[in-house]
């Protein structure tokens, strides 16, 4: 309601702006212009005493408590997104298809929630150095195979173009 500008009548159903109006203004409302219809409602939308008044009055306020209650308000939602990026973080290994792909998807997550992402590329660096351990294992079990090389090199450039995209300054350099 808050948001409410005289340019947003047009999305405001006319039935209920009548219905509205003639509620809180009487009679006078027809006397009203469009323009001053509108502000009225605005001002009795935006008024957050009236807010809750109306939310009251028409039992609303029980329909989102319920809702609340079977979903989770939104300290709720946020705190079980916290937990789903911990346990991605956790889940990230050499095996993932794309170690670029998590990370950008935990980043996603995280700015869902308002969570930082500061230590997010300690989490890369830490598969990324067992994904490369475990290729120079295999290239040595491999008869020099340089080709079990191109998963760590094609990860470096996905990391790349992920920090140049996200702006970690510090992880370009």
């Amino acid at each position: 309601a808050t948001h409410l500008t005289p340019g947003t009548h047009l999305k405001f159903d006319k039935n209920i702006m009548e219905k509205i109006g003639l509620e809180e203004k009487g009679m006078e409302w027809k006397s009203f212009s469009n323009e001053q219809k509108v502000q009225v409602i605005i001002d009795i939308i935006g008024n957050s005493s009236e807010y809750e008044k109306r939310l009251k009055e028409t039992n609303f306020d029980t329909f989102i408590r319920t809702l609340e209650y079977f979903l989770g308000g939104e300290l709720s939602q946020q705190r079980l997104l916290s937990i789903q990026v911990d346990v991605a973080l956790k889940s990230l290994d050499d095996n993932t298809a794309s170690i670029t792909e998590g990370i950008h998807k935990i980043v996603q997550k995280c700015n869902a929630i308002g969570r930082p992402t500061k230590d997010l590329p300690l989490h890369f660096w830490r598969v990324y150095i067992r994904l490369e351990d475990n290729s120079f294992d295999s290239l040595a079990e491999s008869e020099l195979d340089p080709e079990v090389l191109a998963l760590p090199f094609i990860q470096l450039v996905e990391y790349f173009e992920l920090v140049s995209l996200l702006g970690w300054q510090g992880e370009t350099e």
